[in-house]
């Protein structure tokens, strides 16, 4: 190959660099760090559910339209670390949202001490969690973030019990994403962790293996 090339090609080429680094520009991301509350206790016979999210909210949408304009009115994508007591938040992925909430979820379960089985077994108890509300947005400099689901035990098709939760938060807007990422993971860690899988089984007369 010839690399001995004329002005015109090489601002051509320098040009199509310009393009190509441009269209693989990274998509705006917002980062969320869910901190699992402390273990409430051990189990030797952890009770195995089966988990699954359904989102029932009025709009696909997760952000308002002053936040869309500020993230750049592109779809954005949504990171979950998970952070345990005071080590360092460990990466998890990028999801889109009834994943996002799943895989949140899935760790609270787990830390209160019960199995969720990867797939579902009949007679089995199942916790399906209900979305209501997901939506960040930007008002007068002001990020502002609610969060809110139905929590049921459901066995045979039937509710056995409910847990009805929300949360909702606000952070000034300073610079970038920056409070946006944190008003999220603030209002997220606490409406998850406000879930107790354990009074969920007791609600239903089962036992409570938390």
């Amino acid at each position: 190959m010839d690399w001995n090339m004329g002005p015109l090609c090489r601002r051509g080429g320098i040009l199509l660099l310009v393009f190509g680094i441009a269209g693989c520009a990274a998509i705006p991301r917002l980062n969320v760090t869910y901190r699992l509350p402390p273990a409430t206790g051990e189990t030797t016979r952890p009770t195995p559910v089966y988990l699954t999210v359904q989102d029932e909210r009025r709009s696909e949408e997760i952000m308002g339209i002053g936040a869309r304009r500020d993230f750049g009115g592109t779809p954005v994508s949504i990171s979950l670390a998970v952070k345990r007591g005071e080590e360092e938040g460990h990466g998890i992925g990028v999801f889109e949202l009834p994943m996002l909430l799943r895989e949140g979820f899935l760790r609270r379960i787990e830390q209160a001490g019960l199995d969720v089985t990867s797939e579902r077994v009949s007679g089995q108890p199942e916790i399906s969690i209900v979305v209501r509300e997901f939506l960040l947005d930007l008002v007068d400099r002001r990020w502002r973030f609610a969060m809110g689901y139905e929590a049921r035990l459901v066995k045979d098709g039937k509710v056995l019990s409910s847990q009805t939760i929300s949360g909702n938060g606000e952070r000034l807007k300073v610079y970038g994403h920056k409070q946006a990422d944190q008003v999220v993971t603030e209002v997220f860690t606490d409406t998850v962790n406000q879930f107790n899988p354990g009074r969920l089984l007791q609600q239903a007369g089962m036992e409570n293996r938390e």
